[in-house]
Parts: C-alpha cells; structure tokens; sequence
C-alpha cells in the first residue's frame, strides 16, 4: 500500500498561489491531510496483523505498532445495549499485548486451559464502536460473542476478557470457534461484525456496582460525611467498599452498620433515578470540591446516587429499584484509617 498523500517540497506555496487560498484554508487542508496520512498508517498496521494472524508475516514488533485510537464507546451510553453492529479493527495476538497473567486470574487461567508461558489461542481485537466494558474500578469485565456480520447465526469468537490499557485502548480478548480465524477472516479492513454482551452477566455486574454506589450514599446519611471511598470491588463473590476515614468514626461498630443498613432500605424504597454527567472541570470542581490529580481531559464523566457523586466508568442502573430487592450490609472491618463494609444482592429484581 503506498503513501495516500504527497509531500513535496512548496507544493502548498504552488496550489495556494494557483487557486488563491487563504492562510486558514491551508491550515485546514493540512489537518485534513494529516488525519488522511494517520488513518493510512493504521491501515497499514491492520493489514499487518491479519497477516500475522494468517501465518503470512513474521511477528510484528509491537514497540513500532501503531495505537489504534478507541471510537465509540458503547457500553457509556447505555447499559442495557446488549448487541450492536461495528466493525472489527485490529487483532493481535494476546501474548503482544500483555502477559498472561496480567489478564486472567489463577482460576480463570485454568478455566481456560491457559499456560502464561506459551503461546494459545487467545487474541485482542480492538472495535470501532466498542459495547464491551472493561476490567475496571472493581467492576468485572464484560463477557460475550462476536458474530461476522455475512454469518449472523455463527459465533465467530467468544470474549473471555476486556481490559483498557494506560493510552485508553479498550483491549477484547476473544478465544476464536475451530478455524474460524482461517476460515472466516478476510483481509478487508474494518470488517463488519456484530458484537454482542452476554445479558445476564452485564445486568448482573451494573447491580453490583451500582449497590456499591448506593452504599456510599448510605454511609453519607448515616453521617460519615468525610468519608472518601478508597476501593470497590463489585464481583459477585465477596463484594465490598473501603472507605479513608479521615479520622470520623463511630460509637459502636453494630448500631452503625444497622444505620447504614436502614438508609439503604429507604434508598431502595425511594427508588431514585442514576444521573449520568459529562463536567467540564470547572463543573467538576464544583460538585467534588475539587479535581482530581489523574483527570486532564476536557469533560469527566461524572456518576450521581443522590448526593454521592463520583468519577466513575463503569455500567450503572438507571434507577435504585433496578439494583434488586435487598442489599444486605454483611460486615464491617476497620483497618487503620480504613473501613471496609461488606455486602451482598438478596432476591431476583
């Protein structure tokens, strides 16, 4: 594939001179350019990999394989999206990506008849509207199936795992069905797929994650105001929030967490809507009190249960009475300037 676009040397000062161009249509048709020359550079790394894929290449070197920008990210949007139509980008092989190990866990390794050592069967695909949620903020990853678009009824991949690296990259791990990478994969770049959550665990884990959320707010009306959370893990064995206290505590560890337990139960009962916010920081500072170290984009997406708002992005419910019939408060566990509070989902929705 050669190069789309020219670079001749006063080639500009020759078209601008000729047509009679202003300073800021140049500039413009420059930009326009350079995206043209960035989209064929990805190309070129797309075709790359298939080929790696199909055995017609020696492995790439990822250290000069170009990041492949994110597009779309579905699962923001709209929780309850479940299949949608995008196209397939890039895919590499796992083991180019990341270690093994820092992908699955023990137990999924060995579910997966997985060796971190050796190379498998497992690829990273990057989408250019991507419905899967990642691994992240205690929230597990999404699961699913990718479909061809010209096979609708085929499974062509089953996604295990997703994970978002340091640049923003949402990274699908897919374990493809017999042959189907030889069989099916062609060599047409954005290849029309279908992309399609698995329901039950998407609506399992937003409840989850959202019962963490609402126990924020809950531990806010029992009075712990200073309160800061400081960990969530929102899996479906073990669930809690660590909370930095900040040095407020309590009287009694029991009639606390029986407090939390009530407002919780009125929370439900209120059944409050889940606001979703885009803030600019200036907005953000506002709301928080302040902005966070990491944050250096122009908008935040901001989650609100009740008064208890927070940078989060994750897959939410759309109202309380979505979480469940009852979050059981379990236990509490105070470690130096933590609090750790347990919980749990009792009853079907």
């Amino acid at each position: 594939m050669m190069d789309l676009v020219p670079s001749h040397k006063g080639l500009w000062s020759v078209i601008r001179t000729k047509h009679h161009m202003s300073s800021s249509r140049v500039t413009t048709l420059e930009k326009q350019i350079q995206a043209l020359k960035e989209e064929n550079n990805r190309l070129l790394a797309f075709v790359h990999n298939i080929n790696k894929v199909l055995g017609h290449f020696p492995e790439l070197d990822t250290a000069t394989t170009p990041f492949v920008p994110p597009g779309t990210h579905l699962f923001l949007k709209d929780t309850f999206l479940y299949q949608t139509k995008t196209h397939l980008l890039s895919i590499r092989d796992a083991h180019a990506v990341r270690n093994l190990s820092s992908i699955f866990s023990p137990s999924e390794l060995n579910k997966f008849n997985l060796d971190p050592e050796k190379p498998t069967d497992i690829f990273c695909v990057t989408l250019k509207d991507n419905i899967f949620s990642p691994q992240k903020g205690g929230q597990p990853s999404d699961v699913g199936r990718i479909y061809l678009e010209k096979q609708p009824d085929v499974v062509w991949a089953n996604v295990v795992k997703v994970m978002e690296s340091k640049e923003g990259e949402i990274q699908v791990f897919v374990v493809p069905m017999p042959e189907s990478v030889l069989a099916h994969f062609s060599h047409t770049t954005h290849l029309p797929v279908i992309a399609e959550v698995d329901k039950d665990a998407r609506i399992m884990h937003s409840r989850l994650h959202s019962a963490g959320h609402l126990l924020d707010l809950a531990v806010q009306r029992a009075g712990m105001t200073q309160w800061t959370g400081n960990k969530g893990y929102h899996f479906p064995l073990g669930p809690y929030v660590e909370y930095n206290i900040h040095g407020q505590s309590f009287d009694d560890k029991d009639t606390f967490l029986q407090t939390v337990q009530d407002h919780i139960d009125d929370l439900l009962g209120e059944d409050g809507a889940v606001k979703v916010e885009y803030l600019t920081p200036k907005e953000v500072e506002r709301r928080l009190g302040s902005i966070p170290e990491w944050f250096t984009g122009d908008h935040l997406r901001i989650v609100s249960y009740g008064d208890a708002s927070c940078p989060c992005s994750g897959t939410h419910v759309q109202r309380f009475s979505q979480i469940g019939q009852r979050i059981k408060v379990k236990k509490g566990k105070k470690k130096k300037q933590c609090f750790r509070i347990s919980y749990e989902l009792v009853g079907d929705l």
